[in-house]
């Protein structure tokens, strides 16, 4: 398992905010942040060919920005950041 802290940007009615979270998973992290997207905000409009998707019409936009590489004690210390988990994925 590895452990990261990842970034979004989002849109919302023209005005950017970015969310910061922690997660893990062995997958390709640049791969599950874009899964993160994808259902951020339920099930997304349309994606676009750069990796974002709209929500509600177009007034919502996330995209990917960016992750870094943590180790498991950092990740189990960071109690400031939320984790965040696909749908379909449980966390023992």
């Amino acid at each position: 398992m590895n452990y990261y802290i990842g970034k979004l940007e989002t849109t919302i009615a023209g005005y950017d905010a970015g969310y910061t979270f922690k997660f893990k998973t062995d997958r390709d992290p640049d791969e599950y942040l874009i899964m993160v997207c994808s259902t951020f905000w339920g099930d997304p409009d349309n994606p676009s060919s750069d990796d974002s998707f709209s929500f509600f019409g177009g007034s919502v936009w996330v995209s990917p920005y960016d992750w870094q590489k943590i180790s498991a004690q950092v990740y189990e210390e960071l109690t400031i950041l939320n984790q965040i988990n696909l749908r379909h994925e449980v966390t023992v």
